[in-house]
């Protein structure tokens, strides 16, 4: 059980009895109180120390490690049971019982949801029968919404912080789109409609319907870009309004208006706005197969792009990883996810790139990221702090959730 003393002049948690996290003192009229954004995850108790051991034997000095890393966490001290299960890794890498036990021990750390749920989905990789396979899934459930709790703790924070900072625009368009990528739809359109500037309010509103995209909800999308064009039509400068319906066709053609998105592209001067909403549409045509009018867009863009005097070796590699994609008629087959699949987010892997890493940031130790944030002072830096480790959590989650779903569909 977690005690708030919020209301005290130092921000206090106390984890039974003890001090947990405590920040610096809040200074008089401010709001913001980094400490509070962590809470202590209450453990499902159908799953104990051990009960992840498949039949199988390890080997002599991983099962010492393993016995160690049980007594450690039942002192409880997790940190170094955790080092200890790490240890038993060492003989015995991808061994189920470690994998579980690493979980359990994650799982009793603040602010460690999102690694605690990777072990667990490793876990199940590896022992997909496993007799407590229910009640793990139970127990990621919850540590998913622990996580998701703890996220929007920090996308508030974030937006009070914007709230103090003058000429707030952009920074409330980054909170918006964050609500956006964390799910809460809702929420992330009530926020865009606090955007002043129209510019950055139809970016906004564009790249609310991007989520609202990647979730599967075309008609909430379309409804937002609906939104996104009227407020486009109120910019008065041309240019922004150009900047404006650049990432509106982008976000149409993702939600699959094709018809929409080259309307939109009309509007656009020539430029790398242009082409790169050709080449958006381009890949939307890809994907429902149309070879031969991806192609062709492909072809318009190019000739936007060869008007364009500053052309970058970027933009020649995007076009060439353009035209690959534009002859492909199927899209790639998803494989099983592995067990190596969950390691590879879990260990630290330097030979390849690892999108959304969980060996890095605020999956360490998110308390102790949070905890240098003064409670007051240039609302800016804390704004800036708080997006980074905002954004690296929604990231690590998407990732999650994306592996946990296949996964289940083998």
């Amino acid at each position: 059980m977690v005690e708030s003393l919020s209301s005290a002049s130092t921000c206090q948690f106390t984890v039974k009895g003890s001090t947990a996290i405590t920040s610096t003192k809040s200074q008089p009229g401010t709001p913001l109180c980094w400490a509070a954004l962590i809470f202590l995850l209450a453990i499902a108790p159908n799953i104990g120390w051990g009960q992840g051991n498949a039949p199988a034997t390890l080997p002599p000095a991983a099962q010492e490690a393993l016995n160690k890393g049980i007594l450690a966490a039942k002192v409880p001290d997790y940190l170094l049971a955790i080092r200890y299960f790490e240890d038993a890794r060492k003989t015995a890498r991808d061994a189920p019982v470690i994998l579980f036990n690493l979980g359990l021990a994650e799982s009793r750390i603040p602010g460690r949801e999102l690694r605690a749920m990777a072990w667990f989905g490793a876990y199940l990789a590896s022992y997909p029968d496993a007799p407590n396979a229910a009640a793990v899934k139970d127990q990621i459930a919850v540590l998913d919404v622990k996580n998701q709790s703890n996220v929007s703790r920090l996308i508030k924070s974030m937006q009070d912080a914007a709230s103090q900072i003058p000429y707030y625009s952009y920074e409330m368009l980054e909170v918006a789109v964050l609500w956006a990528n964390s799910g809460d739809i809702a929420v992330a359109l009530n926020t865009a409609d606090l955007i002043q500037d129209k510019t950055d309010k139809s970016r906004a509103q564009a790249l609310i319907a991007n989520a609202q995209t990647e979730a599967g909800d075309i008609t909430g999308a379309k409804t937002s870009l609906t939104s996104a064009l009227r407020t486009a039509d109120l910019i008065p400068i041309e240019f922004n309004k150009s900047i404006a319906h650049s990432e509106i066709a982008n976000a149409q053609a993702k939600a699959g208006d094709i018809a929409g998105a080259r309307k939109t592209v009309d509007l656009l001067p020539n430029g790398h706005a242009k082409s790169y909403a050709q080449l958006a549409i381009a890949e939307a045509q890809t994907k429902v197969g149309d070879i031969a009018g991806a192609q062709k867009t492909m072809g318009s863009a190019l000739e936007t792009y060869k008007r364009i005097q500053d052309r970058s070796e970027f933009s020649n590699e995007m076009f060439a990883s353009a035209h690959a994609r534009a002859g492909i008629a199927k899209p790639p087959i998803q494989t099983a996810i592995a067990v190596s699949d969950w390691l590879k987010k879990l260990d630290e892997h330097k030979e390849y790139y690892n999108k959304c890493p969980l060996n890095t940031g605020p999956f360490l130790d998110l308390a102790g990221h949070l905890k240098p944030l003064p409670a007051s002072g240039d609302p800016k830096k804390i704004f800036t702090a708080l997006r980074i480790t905002a954004q690296d959590l929604i990231c690590a989650q998407s990732e999650i959730a994306g592996m946990l779903k296949q996964q289940a569909k083998r």
